[in-house]
């Protein structure tokens, strides 16, 4: 009889702001349990809706190394090498949530829109405010308005993200249309990162298999929740010349993430 090993991984779900990543925590938490006190850690100032890096050395790296087995933590990490390096080095499993760039704009303008300023934190919400209407504020946060950079001075520097081996990327759409599918891919991907390959293989099946019931039981018991993602919402709120924007804006990106 083969003994049962813990399955302790490090978990870091990462995307670029808003994207999906509570959703993907559904999933998750069925893995590891939520990191404390601090669950959160990101790699930009002001919330994220900034270009500016916060520290690596000082900041970011100690929280990478000092993550307990059997936890996860969330944030908007952006790519370097050094921080990519660093959960490799750790084994951590990491995950990016990706999503419709056009919806990720409208649901950044309906963040900045928020009134309630601490579940919802945008240190620019007057500036914004201030434009005319929502479109003006929509096209605000697709170009960029004054100090803060637009979705594709930031997009980019999430992106290579999607070109590590290593790392799984989660599509938001996919969450919500194929919930099993995507706990499926996740559990897989976070046995092999946190086992390894040479352990048993029965060992590994073992514990996919368990996991994959607790998620399938959530499923079945939250399932409108957990499908409460909004797909296509773009379409009812870009007017023509903000589509026009958009495209200008956008590049080859919508192509290259399959959107198009």
């Amino acid at each position: 009889m083969i003994e049962m090993v813990p399955l302790l991984p490090r978990l870091y779900i990462g995307s670029f702001p808003k994207s999906g990543t509570h959703l993907a925590i559904r999933i998750t938490a069925h893995l590891a349990q939520q990191q404390k006190p601090k669950h959160w850690l990101g790699s930009f100032s002001s919330n994220s809706w900034k270009n500016e890096w916060i520290d690596f050395e000082d900041y970011i790296k100690p929280v990478i190394y000092g993550q307990p087995a059997g936890t996860w933590m969330m944030g908007h990490m952006g790519y370097k090498p050094e921080i990519h390096d660093a959960f490799n080095q750790m084994a951590t499993s990491v995950l990016f949530v990706y999503r419709d760039l056009r919806d990720v704009a409208v649901s950044q303008t309906y963040h900045i829109e928020n009134p309630d300023d601490q579940k919802y934190k945008h240190a620019g919400k007057a500036e914004f405010m201030a434009l005319p209407d929502h479109q003006a504020r929509l096209q605000a946060v697709i170009q960029g308005l004054g100090e803060w950079p637009g979705i594709f001075d930031r997009w980019p520097l999430y992106a290579p993200w999607l070109d590590c081996p290593d790392v799984l990327p989660v599509k938001f759409e996919h969450m919500v249309s194929e919930p099993r599918t995507v706990a499926q891919s996740v559990i897989n991907y976070v046995a092999q990162r946190t086992l390894g390959e040479s352990l048993p293989v029965v060992l590994q099946q073992n514990y996919i298999d368990a996991v994959e019931k607790a998620v399938e039981l959530m499923v079945e018991k939250e399932g409108v929740s957990f499908r409460a993602g909004r797909i296509g919402d773009w379409e009812f709120e870009f007017a023509d010349d903000t589509k026009a924007l958009f495209k200008k804006c956008a590049g080859p990106w919508m192509e290259v993430l399959d959107y198009e």
